[in-house]
């Protein structure tokens, strides 16, 4: 791709209205980067760590075997979190989960699509793939939830000892991350490069805090 334009970036991106108004920013990855001329399935995958950070090239985890395969793969930044917009009080909240109703239908809809959805991804993304199979969404045809997070002791206190490390980590990483700031470890910045970046007050700083963002087109 030309410019400054990473190259993990969808061949499109657009806001996606939810029945409240709030919109979700939406990634649409094509077969070789262009518009399939005939019906083909999606690839749904729902993250909340920023959309351009699922393409992994050269990775198991990668999309480019679905890809090939002719499937074009539609990801979506979930309420509240990264390019989209709206409140995040909790993680699989009862808003995120309807909103996957609405997504499904509306990829199922498109005119490039056969209609038939299979949502997929590993850790949070596995969940939501996980989640969405008890939604009332007829165009969801299979999931493929690759480790899931549904067994919280196990995570948080594996063997009953208190997994501390991924416990602060991670929640506070992800913390950071939602109010635009640089991440922390033991009340210090994680990576010295994210010092004195504010995305808060300067939007322009989130490329360098969090480079899985993508912005929409």
């Amino acid at each position: 791709m030309s410019g400054d334009r990473p190259a993990d970036w969808s061949d499109r991106s657009y806001y996606l209205a939810m029945r409240d108004g709030v919109r979700l920013a939406v990634s649409l990855y094509f077969p070789d980067g262009v518009l399939p001329k005939e019906p083909v399935p999606v690839l749904l995958i729902q993250t909340r760590y920023g959309r351009a950070g699922v393409r992994r090239k050269g990775q198991p985890r990668s999309l480019d075997p679905w890809l090939a395969a002719g499937f074009v793969v539609a990801v979506v930044d979930v309420r509240g979190s990264t390019s989209s917009f709206g409140a995040r009080t909790t993680e699989l909240g009862p808003e995120e989960q309807a909103d996957m109703d609405e997504i499904i239908a509306h990829v199922a809809a498109a005119p490039w699509s056969s209609g038939k959805v299979i949502a997929t991804g590993v850790s949070y993304t596995a969940n939501t793939a996980d989640m969405a199979t008890s939604r009332p969404a007829p165009a969801l045809i299979a999931a493929i939830p690759r480790q899931t997070d549904f067994d919280f002791w196990e995570l948080f206190w594996p063997g009953g000892i208190f997994n501390r490390t991924m416990f602060r980590h991670w929640m506070g990483g992800i913390y950071e991350t939602d109010f635009g700031r640089p991440r922390t470890r033991m009340g210090a910045v994680a990576n010295p490069a994210e010092a004195g970046l504010d995305a808060r007050e300067r939007p322009g700083d989130s490329r360098g805090l969090f480079p899985t963002l993508q912005p929409v087109d």
